[in-house]
């Protein structure tokens, strides 16, 4: 360790084998101004080592060509710094460099910089404008974290890879400019920035990590780039004034959370190429009313569009199944495409679809239009299996029908193959029978009574008091079997073996009055 004065600044070092490193740097006078040495003893200076400068007084610090490092802490908490010159010979600036240098307002970082390290500026609370002129150059972890006063545009001019959390809590910067050189935003690059209003993507772009842009509240409109090809989960989170979005058909599926609780996004369309929308990607979007989905598309998960509460239709053409909760609380929807492929309907899948209430089936004749409620999803699938329904796609809208098309309804009796079908149709229509002729009336009924004592004893086994009593209601509980059934009820313990024992006293009964069902 050596020691040399310059300026009346007492300067210690240290000498490598490629040059000399500043180790500390003592007598700095209160606002006075630094000019580090190039040379000391006639070598020259290289490198400023850790907190060589930490806390010092000076308000000018100005570094000479030939200097290609800034290491770690160096200059941190030196409040009172307000101007700084960086070489174009620099090359790395350390961890923490500057950190805390809450008076520093403008910085120029310089072509030569290839790596500006984790939190190098974080805290600088008064930094109002940085100008990037890089060629090559790499931002870390949190290098700019909670610079509050940057504002304006940031141009990010020769910058390859920018780091986590590099620029979050910018509060008040406006625009973003990235070049082709950027290659990857890592996560949470520009989160909590509330400020900020537009960017402006370039092809190359081919990363993005989580949380990107979330939180972003004053974001109205961005478009990435088709060079995208991943993308982390919450890309667009917490964007309350997001309107409109471009996205690259590249990244295969819809990362979950990507626009959740983004308030006023009215409109999207998904782009082809992507083949799953993952988990709440669409979560609690309320002003989201048009939602145009790929031919492509083959899979949503659970929560995929939860809370979706004003949009009205949905064409899920090639989509093989839906999962809990893929449409819960999407109040308006009142017309859904299904692809004839559907294999698989979860139950909640459609908890607080208040306006889905109608299903429309192609058949050779035409469209059959078939009454949506809960118990449609318990057969849906099964209608789903029979061969008339490969061809085509499946329709879901609302049951606001004429009678023509109640009459077309009733047609579908005649295309369903397997008991369970039957019955629940057969059941639901009769009692639901708005414009229902007296011969379709006349098929249901016979078909119920002859499968009477296979319904009854299934219903028993199961406790199903809602099959009972609408088969009470028919006048349809075969006499001669009751006995069997109030038995079996009743050593089962089953809640229905009071109203069998009052039909079999009554011959009549309505099991929905009795138990308030």
């Amino acid at each position: 360790m050596r020691i040399m004065q310059d300026q009346g600044i007492i300067f210690q070092y240290k000498e490598t084998e490629e040059g000399l490193t500043i180790t500390r740097a003592t007598g700095i006078p209160q606002g006075g101004i630094v000019e580090v040495p190039s040379r000391l003893d006639d070598k020259a200076v290289i490198s400023i080592g850790y907190a060589a400068f930490y806390a010092c007084a000076a308000a000018t610090v100005r570094i000479p060509e030939g200097i290609r490092r800034i290491e770690g802490h160096a200059f941190a908490q030196c409040t009172g710094l307000k101007e700084l010159q960086l070489p174009e010979s620099l090359r790395e600036i350390g961890r923490l460099a500057f950190t805390g240098c809450v008076s520093l307002q403008h910085l120029s970082i310089p072509a030569g910089i290839r790596e500006i390290r984790d939190e190098a500026f974080s805290w600088c609370r008064s930094l109002r404008t940085v100008s990037f002129c890089c060629r090559d150059a790499v931002i870390g972890p949190r290098a700019f974290y909670f610079c509050n006063a940057l504002t304006g545009t940031l141009s990010l001019h020769g910058v390859r890879q920018i780091g986590r959390a590099a620029f979050s809590a910018c509060m008040a910067l406006e625009h973003l400019e990235l070049f082709p050189e950027t290659t990857e935003l890592d996560s949470l690059s520009f989160q909590d920035c509330y400020g900020l209003k537009d960017i402006r993507f370039s092809e190359g772009l081919l990363k993005l990590g989580d949380d990107v842009f979330s939180d972003c509240r004053s974001l109205r409109a961005a478009a990435l780039p088709d060079s995208v090809v991943s993308m982390g989960i919450g890309t667009f989170r917490d964007c309350g004034r997001l309107t409109a979005v471009r996205l690259p058909g590249q990244i295969g599926s819809l990362p979950s959370w990507t626009f959740s609780n983004c308030q006023v996004l009215q409109r999207l369309a998904l782009p082809e190429g992507i083949t799953s929308i993952r988990s709440f990607a669409f979560f609690r979007c309320p002003a989201l009313k048009t939602l145009h989905l790929p031919s492509t598309l083959e899979k949503l998960e659970p929560g995929a569009l939860t809370e979706c509460s004003t949009m009205r239709e949905l064409n899920l053409r090639k989509v093989c199944s839906l999962p809990r909760h893929a449409l819960s609380y999407c109040n308006s929807l009142e017309t859904l495409i299904i692809s004839s492929s559907m294999k698989d309907i979860r139950a909640g899948a459609f908890n607080h679809c208040p306006s889905l209430t109608a299903v429309i089936l192609p058949a050779e004749q035409g469209d059959i239009r078939v009454p949506f409620e809960g118990a449609a999803l318990r057969w849906l699938r099964t209608l789903l299996s029979e061969d008339h329904m490969h061809s085509k796609d499946l329709h879901l809208v609302r049951s606001d029908l004429s009678p023509s098309q109640w009459e077309s309804f009733d047609a579908l009796f005649d295309h369903l193959k397997r008991y369970p079908s039957r019955r629940d149709t057969a059941l639901w229509r009769l009692s639901k029978p708005n414009s229902l002729t007296e011969k379709a009336k006349t098929r249901y009924l016979s078909y119920l009574r002859r499968q009477s004592h296979r319904i009854m004893s299934e219903a028993v086994a199961s406790d199903d008091v809602t099959r009972i009593g609408q088969m009470g209601d028919l006048g349809l509980i075969p006499e001669k079997h009751c006995n069997t059934y109030v038995r079996d009820a009743s050593l089962a313990g089953a809640r229905c073996t009071g109203y069998l024992i009052n039909y079999r006293r009554t011959h009549s009964g309505s099991l929905r009055k009795r138990y308030s069902l």
